[in-house]
């Protein structure tokens, strides 16, 4: 068999072997917040800022986090680990978060202070599958914790507090970022990648050229 046609029927058998390999029974399911300590996210930006969505970055890997108000407005109330509320008079109804590169993360806990009545979540996976969590009372410390087991990932979190109610604070969020999920690269890296790329498709047109001149007697 050519090399290049067995290099070709394992590169196509490669992922076929990952899907084989995924665990029929991975699910996300709730935990105790206590059971868990990731990484600090931070928010980026100043006290007071506001908008539809925040910005903050995990605090070892730095990798970016997105904080969306689904439609409502956010307001930065502490420059260290998250501490968020709404604009005026402070409350909140629903929240979601996310790797901002699109990454995900197999572990995350935060807390929510003062919903004033039951909270729905929705826990979405790398896939696009949706988890729901129903009418969930909050333990008293606000502390609440989702683990994906068994190979699963997280790519979403979002929560909404039933009946119209309202929350006051979201604060102290952590997760473990998959090591599948590196940082945004820097300007000058994707440079040098490009300029790596340039080099070796030069040298393999070069090294076609030369084999194609070749003369055998």
């Amino acid at each position: 068999m050519k090399p290049q046609l067995k290099m070709a029927l394992l590169a196509s058998a490669f992922p076929l072997s990952l899907v084989l390999a995924t665990p029929g029974s991975a699910t996300i399911v709730m935990a105790q917040a206590s059971d868990f300590q990731g990484e600090e996210v931070l928010i980026d930006g100043s006290k007071g800022d506001t908008g539809l969505t925040i910005q903050g970055h995990t605090n070892q890997s730095h990798v970016a986090i997105t904080y969306d108000g689904n439609g409502d407005m956010l307001e930065v109330q502490g420059t260290g680990q998250s501490f968020l509320t709404g604009p005026g008079d402070g409350t909140l109804t629903k929240l979601s978060y996310y790797l901002t590169n699109g990454g995900t993360f197999n572990n995350t806990e935060f807390k929510i202070s003062d919903a004033t009545d039951t909270i729905d979540f929705v826990i979405t996976d790398n896939e696009g599958q949706v988890f729901n969590f129903n009418n969930v009372t909050m333990d008293p410390s606000g502390f609440i914790a989702f683990r994906g087991i068994l190979g699963e990932s997280i790519a979403n979190v979002s929560f909404t507090v039933d009946n119209g109610g309202t929350f006051e604070e979201f604060r102290q969020l952590r997760l473990d970022v998959d090591e599948g999920t590196p940082p945004v690269p820097e300007p000058a890296t994707w440079a040098m990648a490009l300029t790596g790329f340039g080099l070796v498709g030069a040298m393999m047109r070069r090294r076609r050229v030369t084999a194609t001149n070749t003369t055998y007697a």
